[in-house]
C-alpha cells in the first residue's frame, strides 16, 4: 500500500520506542536454533528484541484504533488487550510443532472485533520476519463467511472497489500468493488484477518495510501504521459489514476531506427552540443549563406524564446546540430490573464460531457496555457529549454503577475495569441525565451515595405550563380541558409526587372522542391503582360522573 509518511514527531507512542535490528537478527538466529533448549537460553533476548516492543507498539495504537473505529462496529468493538490469547500471539507452535520446529520463524499479532476470534475475523495484523515487516489486513484461517462475502462483493463491483482504494491511496494492492511453496507479495494495480486477487486463500492487503527503515522510524512506526490502518479500513469494514455502503460512506466523511461529498452542517438548537419546545419559563430554562454545568450529572424525578424525558432530551440538544444530534453525542437507554452491570460497563458473553473444520468452540469474549463506549468515542468529540439514563431508579443502581459510583464523584481519576483489565474514566466532555418516576418509587428510597453525586431537579404536574401549551395548541373543539386539568391536578391526588402529568394531553388531533378514551384507559387506571384501597374516590372522576362531565358541560366564556 502506498501510504503517505508518518509526521515529523512520534504522536501515537507513549510505551513503544521502536524495535532494534536485533528483533530481526533474534528470528534469524531462531531459525537456525529452533528448539526449547535454544529458546531458554535466549529468553530475555526474546522478551527485550521482540516480544515487548509488539506488546508496546500494540498498547499505544490499540486506543487509537479502537476510539476511529469502533462507532463503525457498534454494537461490536474491537478487542485491543496487548497479551497472548488475546491480540497478541504465541511464538511456540503448538499441534504441528517438531522436535527440530517448536516456534515459528516470524512473530505478530492483530486487532479483530471482540465478539470472534483472530482466526475466525477479518484482522488488522502486524507481523515481523526475519527479513522485513508487514502490517495491513487479512483475513483469518476460520473467517470462510466473511472471506466469501468478500470476494462476491469484488467480484461483483471490481471498479467500485478499485475506486475506492485509489482513492484511499492504497495503490498498489498487494496480494500473497503461493508459488513453489513459497509465499510472495504480488502487486495489484489494475481492476481486472482484483479478481484473482480476491479468490485467494491468502489474499491480503499489506505494507511491507525492509529492516532497515523499520528501526530508522522508531517510535513514528505506530504513525506509520495507524495511517495505514485509517486509510485501510473502508476495506475491512467492505469485508465485514452487513450494509457497508452507508458505513464507509459515513468513516469517509468523517476522516477523509475530499474524498465523498462535504456534509451539511448539522442544524443549530438554540435558548428560544428549548423554550418552545418545553414551554418552561426562561428562568428555569437558565437554571437546568446552569445546574447541568455545575456537576454534570442531573437527574429529572416526578410523577409519570410531567415531560421529564422529554425536556431531558431537548436540554442535551442545547447543551449541544443542536437540533439532531448523532448517537455519539447523544444517547438514551432505560434501566429496569434486569439491567446489569454487563450491559451498562462491561462483561463477557457467549460466543460460538466456527473452526473451519465443522466443529463448534465456544468462546467468552469480554465486551464493553452501552455507558463505556459512549464515553470512549466521547473521547475523540469536540463539545459536550449527553448520556440519558431513563427510569433509573428502577434499576440496582449499585450493582449496575460498580466502579462507575466513584468516577461520577472524582471525574479526574480512571479505574482499571475487572473484566478486559483496561483503563477507564468518563470524559470532562460527558454529561448524565437521569429521569426519575416518583410514582415507581420514592426519591427518599434512593441510595445516599447516589444523591451525592447527582444533583436534583423536580417536575410537578403543572396546570399552569399545560395552559402556555395550549396557547399554542389551540383545542378549540374542548375549551373545557384547561379547566379539568387543572381541577384534576389539585383535588384528584394530594400527593406532588403522584399527581397526574399534562403530557397525557398534549397530544395531536385531541378532540372530544380521543380526550375520552385518554381518559377511560389512562387517567382512570392510573387512579384506580393509586386508590386501590378506597376504589370510590377514584370512581368519582369517572368520565361520565358528576364531577367531569359538569366540568364539560362548561363553555368558554
Amino acid at each position: 500500500m502506498k501510504i503517505k509518511p508518518p509526521p515529523p514527531n512520534p504522536t501515537v507512542a507513549r510505551e513503544f520506542e521502536g524495535f532494534r535490528m536485533d528483533a530481526f537478527g533474534f528470528l534469524r538466529d531462531l531459525a537456525a536454533n529452533n528448539n526449547k533448549a535454544w529458546m531458554d537460553e535466549n529468553q530475555e533476548r526474546w522478551f527485550s528484541s521482540v516480544r515487548e516492543p509488539m506488546r508496546a507498539l500494540f498498547t499505544d495504537l490499540g486506543p487509537e484504533v479502537k476510539a476511529l473505529f469502533d462507532p463503525y462496529l457498534n454494537p461490536d468493538s474491537l478487542e485491543i488487550s496487548p497479551k497472548a490469547g488475546k491480540v497478541l500471539s504465541s511464538i511456540a507452535k503448538n499441534w504441528n510443532a517438531t522436535p527440530d520446529s517448536q516456534y515459528h520463524g516470524y512473530y505478530w499479532g492483530a486487532f479483530y472485533r471482540a465478539n470472534k476470534t483472530k482466526q475466525a475475523d477479518g484482522q488488522l495484523f502486524i507481523t515481523i520476519f526475519p527479513d522485513e515487516f508487514r502490517f495491513g489486513i487479512f483475513f483469518g484461517r476460520a473467517a470462510k463467511k466473511i472471506r466469501e462475502r468478500f470476494q462476491e462483493r469484488v467480484h461483483d463491483d471490481p471498479e467500485g472497489f478499485f475506486q475506492l482504494v485509489d482513492n484511499l491511496e492504497l495503490i498498489p494492492l498487494a496480494a500473497f500468493s503461493d508459488k513453489n511453496g513459497v509465499r510472495q507479495a504480488v502487486p495489484i494495480g489494475l481492476p481486472t488484477d482484483l479478481i484473482p486477487w480476491a479468490r485467494s486463500e491468502d489474499s491480503c492487503l499489506l505494507q511491507t518495510l525492509p529492516p532497515d527503515e523499520i528501526v530508522a522510524l522508531g517510535p513514528a512506526l505506530a504513525d506509520q501504521i495507524r495511517e495505514s490502518f485509517r486509510r485501510a479500513f473502508p476495506v475491512y469494514l467492505w469485508a465485514i459489514a452487513d450494509e457497508p455502503e452507508s458505513l464507509i460512506e459515513r468513516y469517509l466523511d468523517a476522516e477523509f476531506s475530499g474524498v465523498s461529498e462535504p456534509v451539511e452542517p448539522p442544524r443549530p438548537y438554540t435558548v428560544d427552540d428549548f423554550l418552545g419546545d418545553t414551554h418552561l419559563h426562561r428562568e428555569i430554562s437558565d437554571e437546568l443549563h446552569s445546574t447541568l454545568g455545575e456537576k454534570q450529572q442531573l437527574i429529572f424525578y416526578g410523577p409519570p406524564g410531567t415531560g421529564k424525558t422529554f425536556v431531558a432530551r431537548h436540554l442535551a440538544q442545547l447543551l449541544i446546540k443542536q437540533a439532531e444530534p448523532s448517537p455519539e453525542r447523544l444517547t438514551v437507554v432505560q434501566f429496569h430490573p434486569a439491567y446489569a452491570y454487563e450491559e451498562f460497563i462491561e462483561g463477557i458473553r457467549p460466543r460460538r464460531e466456527e473452526d473451519g473444520s465443522g466443529r463448534s468452540l465456544i468462546d467468552y469474549p469480554v465486551l464493553s457496555g452501552a455507558f463505556v463506549r459512549f464515553c470512549r468515542e466521547a473521547t475523540h468529540i469536540d463539545g459536550p457529549c449527553v448520556f440519558i439514563i431513563d427510569e433509573i431508579n428502577r434499576g440496582n443502581i449499585p450493582r449496575i454503577f460498580g466502579e462507575l459510583m466513584l468516577l461520577l464523584e472524582y471525574r479526574d481519576m480512571d479505574v482499571l475495569l475487572p473484566y478486559s483489565g483496561e483503563r477507564f474514566c468518563i470524559p470532562k466532555n460527558v454529561y448524565l441525565i437521569g429521569t426519575m418516576n416518583t410514582a415507581d418509587r420514592s426519591i427518599a428510597l434512593v441510595d445516599f451515595a447516589l444523591r451525592r453525586r447527582f444533583q436534583f431537579f423536580q417536575f410537578s404536574a403543572d396546570p399552569d405550563l399545560f395552559g402556555r401549551w395550549l396557547q399554542v395548541n389551540s383545542i378549540p373543539a374542548l375549551p373545557y380541558l384547561e379547566s379539568l386539568y387543572r381541577r384534576l391536578t389539585e383535588e384528584a391526588i394530594e400527593d406532588e409526587n403522584f399527581r397526574i402529568g399534562p403530557s397525557y394531553f398534549m397530544q395531536s388531533g385531541m378532540g372530544e372522542e380521543k380526550l375520552a378514551r385518554v381518559w377511560r384507559r389512562s387517567v382512570m387506571p392510573y387512579l384506580r391503582e393509586y386508590y386501590f384501597d378506597q376504589p370510590d374516590r377514584a370512581n368519582r372522576w369517572h368520565w361520565d360522573g358528576e364531577i367531569v362531565s359538569g366540568i364539560r358541560n362548561m363553555r368558554s366564556e
